[in-house]
């Protein structure tokens, strides 16, 4: 009987879906922008695509992808269901091979979120392929305590002072 509970025990405890680099779905700026760029028509609507930043407030205040959520991985227990109800989600991070964005996409899947895309080459590859850019901060963006502190830090560095 004992056995027969280690069975169980191990054969039910890999029976929920892992997310794995397999898992995931790299695009190009170019076929990203073309996501994005669709207006749709009366038989077909256009889709809802989001843009999810994964890098620090401080990177994103800087400079980000029009229209894009702030999302940094550490807060994506708060922030994810700002993106539960879009139709594809398209996640960026710094770099070619960013494991910020690849970790992002990852936890994104985990929660059920089905579309979710992974630029190549990210915030780089924008720039690179001539993308526009926007500054300053997300104001839809839920803070919770560690992004508190991470703007607060980022705020210090930059000399600003806030009035209470």
């Amino acid at each position: 009987m004992r056995w027969l509970v280690i069975l169980m025990t191990v054969t039910l405890s890999g029976c929920g879906p892992s997310w794995s680099d397999r898992s995931l779905n790299f695009i190009s700026v170019e076929q990203a922008r073309s996501l994005t760029d669709t207006d749709g028509t009366w038989l077909e609507p256009a889709s809802t695509t989001v843009w999810v930043d994964g890098r620090n407030v401080e990177r994103y205040t800087l400079g980000h992808i029009p229209g894009a959520i702030c999302m940094p991985l550490r807060s994506v227990d708060v922030q994810w269901r700002r993106v539960e109800r879009a139709g594809t989600v398209i996640v960026y991070a710094n770099t070619w091979n960013d494991p910020i964005a690849d970790a992002l996409s990852k936890a994104l899947l985990e929660r059920g979120i089905e579309h979710v895309k992974t630029l190549n080459g990210g915030w780089d590859a924008w720039i690179e392929a001539g993308g526009a850019q926007a500054t300053g901060a997300d104001s839809d963006l839920i803070e919770d305590a560690s992004l508190r502190l991470q703007r607060r830090t980022a705020e210090q560095r930059r000399g600003v002072t806030r009035r209470r």
